[in-house]
């Protein structure tokens, strides 16, 4: 997800800001491509941008007690599907998500 954890406004209307990681893997065979079309610094042209964008889309569907507790599992794959949808055609395999840390809550 990057250095910098990603504030998200959850469906109970809290503010919170999560860091996890996004374990990637790269289809060999497009790895030109990849270069060729978005270049060396792909992760920070597409890769962060397209994941915290994703984080925020999908936390933002559940409570604050649902993503510190009781969904958080459900939460990883939820995003783990997202950002496959999006990645697995450009030869960018998602092979998981993990979310560690959960910070704030204060009501907005």
């Amino acid at each position: 997800m990057g250095d910098v954890p990603v504030s998200v406004i959850t469906k109970d209307n809290r503010k919170i800001t999560v860091q996890g990681s996004v374990l990637l893997r790269l289809d060999v065979h497009q790895i030109p491509a990849i270069w060729q079309t978005i270049g060396e610094d792909f992760v920070a042209k597409i890769v962060r941008p397209t994941i915290r964008s994703r984080v925020r889309m999908v936390l933002a569907q559940y409570t604050n007690q649902d993503i510190i507790a009781d969904k958080r599992d459900n939460i990883e794959q939820e995003l783990k599907s997202e950002l496959e949808r999006i990645f697995y055609p450009r030869g960018i395999y998602v092979e998981n998500v993990l979310l560690s840390e959960v910070g704030g809550g204060a009501k907005e």
